[in-house]
């Protein structure tokens, strides 16, 4: 049963590599300016919220903000990047849903953060409203996953264009759904 909000994934294998290969270098350019602008803004909010911390917690809670950060950090740096990665994998698999994944867990930290800067530094809510800002990364967010999306749906309009039920090797269909870790 297909969940709302979950795509299907698209089949591996060597028909899929070749669409990749067409749809990738059709959209070359606007997926890699799109996932390095994207990248960078990850990157300046973690920095933001490591400055915010730093600079108005202390002791225990500062700990435990850092900690939820860095684990941030890492689970980003893992993560893989179509674009930038091109060289190592002939055909990575296209995860619209990822950005979003990644911009909900970040948010999810600037939320804790929020917590305890309101309930542990007695920043009133007002004040915090202003601290932390995601604009930039909420529309960047939006603009890599339709570059995603739209390379996505090139390598599934040539997949079904080149189907023959003849040629179509069931190995070539299985699946391997990649994921953002969500450790928290």
């Amino acid at each position: 049963m297909k969940l709302p909000d979950q795509e299907t994934p698209a089949p591996t294998g060597r028909n899929y590599a070749d669409a990749f290969a067409t749809a990738f270098s059709k959209r070359r350019r606007e997926l890699s300016k799109a996932e390095e602008l994207w990248k960078n803004d990850v990157t300046e909010f973690l920095d933001q919220l490591v400055l915010v911390a730093k600079d108005r917690l202390d002791g225990e809670h500062l700990a435990a903000a850092s900690l939820k950060i860095e684990m941030q950090r890492d689970l980003f740096e893992y993560m893989p990047f179509i674009a930038l990665s091109r060289g190592e994998n002939n055909a990575p698999e296209i995860n619209p849903l990822e950005p979003s994944r990644v911009y909900d867990d970040m948010l999810a930290t600037a939320h804790f953060l929020e917590w305890l800067l309101f309930r542990k530094a007695n920043i009133s809510a007002e004040r915090i409203a202003t601290i932390i800002d995601n604009s930039s990364l909420k529309a960047r967010t939006a603009n890599y996953t339709r570059e995603l999306k739209l390379i996505e749906a090139e390598i599934r309009a040539l997949l079904n264009s080149a189907r023959s039920p003849r040629s179509w090797n069931t190995n070539e269909t299985e699946v391997n759904p990649t994921s953002h870790l969500r450790l928290v």
